[in-house]
């Protein structure tokens, strides 16, 4: 039986004479009655910002106490957990009723638990905007790249075109990569700096939340647990609440080798809640508790004379506690083993799991195999969840107008029953580490695509062959320019491949400027959705050392006299 209730320091129930020393599990006889029992962090829901604790205590009913209300007092509770969140839950031989629960705290912390907690939400903010601090960082760092790879394509033509190139375009071309190249650098120092001052904070919250949680204590909070038992014999309560200060994040190893994809998946948790969890049962969920369960309503607006009147605040209330729905959330995990256990074979062959997983409507739980120890010193903790073994779509990406050298990609339908969510991935070929990237929440039956780098095994070339220019037209003049391409492609992997080779023609975007592509060009492969507007696509197949050439023309057409720019 389960049964929660707010906090409050109503008075307990008559409670019988018992001998404390004879009771198993029994340690003294509280002030208010309660008998205190020994309790200890059994599992962990961690959820997005917070996590469900279920500590676990034991008891001992004794001869002739059958249908008195016994009140135990389980102590150990955080100042700084949900009070609204609490529920008690027993079982055993004896076959208890839970009857009430009350939350007694610890009036001299008063002061200190509402500190830790503003401290606690402190360190969270402060910890999200370190996180989009690293995204920005790798933004410039991809446009650096970008730049980088530009000014070598501007140097290529200069060394193959030089006595048709346009001299002044390309040194004006030369000094906005380099301005640009200036402005990243700048805006990279002042975002590192940005960065270092938010550690500083970070640490310096957190010493202060540290040493508030000293002063604390461990017993600010006691639940006291009303039971009848039905008979004489053992009980086990479980105490459910929900405590800020814990978050969790994904990562991934990705490893390719001999043309299979190992994909492991991790939860990072992070543990502020202030209390160490020492051998304990982790889960982690995709749900998140704390976000809005109210389905949003369109109001109408109505038109009215208007009357300079003073109105009051009219708020719409409170939406549902979150505690409801994080507590129903987490006893799901109580299913994992059976659920885990009833998987079918097929979906064996495809993930071997080495975390429970939970399947829920709207969300995913996985609970680690084995217990774990986190202390509250806030230490990320990579606790391994699941691998998937997938046998990857390797498909060589190239395009020689902006890089030497193909890209090896590897595309894979997520099969598994959960979604795989956001997060960094540590990419290796075989044994060796190549880098890192990140990739968005891959739902069921959705796709993903990861870069493992340029392999120059494949040789490619691309030449200009045409460039002229010239006046059209009888009654309207117009310019006309033309240009053609060649380009080769030799696979020296040692295997046959596959080759998604890229280019582009100009983007008109004015109506007086026309672009065509000529009818003399290789037949190319339809465009796809994530391709950008102008781009050419050739999906090829080229078996080993094999040669390729494609050749491609168009032409540009604008009113005589207009000056054209991104020629």
């Amino acid at each position: 039986m389960i049964l929660a209730l707010g906090a409050s320091s109503g008075a307990a129930s008559a409670t019988p004479s018992i001998d404390a020393a004879r009771v198993p599990g029994v340690t003294a006889i509280t002030k208010g009655g309660g008998i205190a029992v020994d309790s200890r962090i059994d599992a962990v829901t961690a959820f997005r910002g917070r996590a469900l604790i279920v500590r676990k205590a034991e008891y001992g009913a004794a001869r002739g106490s059958e249908g008195d209300v016994v009140r135990l007092s389980v102590g150990g509770l955080p100042s700084t957990m949900d009070e609204g969140s609490i529920q008690a839950r027993c079982h055993g031989p004896a076959r208890p009723t839970v009857v009430g629960v009350t939350l007694d705290s610890v009036v001299n912390d008063q002061v200190i638990d509402e500190t830790t907690k503003k401290a606690q939400d402190e360190i969270q903010e402060k910890q999200d905007k370190r996180r989009v601090i690293s995204d920005r960082l790798g933004g410039i760092e991809e446009r650096r790249q970008f730049l980088r790879s530009l000014r070598q394509t501007y140097l290529k033509r200069v060394g193959e075109d030089e006595g048709t190139i346009d001299f002044k375009q390309w040194l004006e071309a030369q000094r906005m990569v380099a301005k640009g190249l200036e402005d990243l650098a700048s805006e990279q120092r002042q975002t590192e700096l940005e960065r270092r001052a938010l550690d500083q904070e970070i640490s310096i919250a957190q010493q202060r939340m540290n040493e508030l949680s000293s002063k604390r204590g461990n017993t600010s909070r006691v639940a006291q647990i009303d039971l009848k038992a039905r008979r004489a014999g053992g009980v086990v309560c479980e105490v459910r609440y929900l405590v800020p200060g814990v978050s969790w994040s994904t990562a991934y190893d990705a490893r390719l080798e001999e043309g299979a994809l190992k994909f492991v998946q991790y939860g990072v948790v992070s543990n502020h809640s202030g209390e160490d969890w020492n051998d304990v049962a982790v889960s982690v969920s995709t749900a998140n508790p704390v976000q809005s369960v109210v389905i949003p309503e369109v109001l109408p607006s109505f038109l009215r004379i208007y009357q300079p009147v003073q109105y009051g605040w009219r708020g719409r209330g409170p939406s549902p506690a979150p505690a409801a729905m994080a507590l129903k959330t987490a006893e799901a995990r109580d299913e994992a083993r059976s659920t885990a256990q009833g998987m079918a074979e097929e979906d064996k062959k495809e993930q071997q799991e080495v975390a429970q997983l939970t399947q829920r409507e709207l969300h995913a739980i996985y609970t680690a195999k084995t217990r774990t120890t986190l202390a509250s010193s806030g230490a990320p903790r990579k606790i391994a969840l699941a691998e998937h073994g997938f046998e990857p779509e390797l498909t060589y990406i190239a395009a020689p107008r902006v890089s030497d050298g193909a890209y090896l990609t590897a595309k894979v339908k997520n099969g598994t029953r959960a979604p795989m969510l956001g997060g960094e991935v540590r990419l290796f070929m075989g044994d060796d580490f190549i880098g890192k990237t990140h990739i968005k929440s891959v739902v069921p039956g959705d796709e993903m695509q990861l870069s493992f780098g340029k392999d120059d095994r494949v040789k490619l070339e691309r030449e200009r062959i045409v460039r002229e220019q010239k006046q059209v037209g009888v009654f309207t003049k117009e310019t006309e320019v033309r240009e053609a391409y060649r380009l080769r492609v030799h696979n020296l992997v040692g295997r046959p491949i596959k080759l998604a080779l890229l280019d582009a023609v100009p983007v008109s975007t004015d109506k007086r400027i026309t672009v065509e592509i000529d009818d003399s060009s290789t037949a190319r492969t339809k465009p796809e959705e994530k391709d950008r507007p102008g781009t050419l696509r050739w999906n090829l197949e080229l078996a080993h050392d094999a040669k390729h050439e494609l050749n491609f023309a168009f032409k540009v057409r604008y009113p005589v006299g207009l000056h054209i720019a991104g020629m």
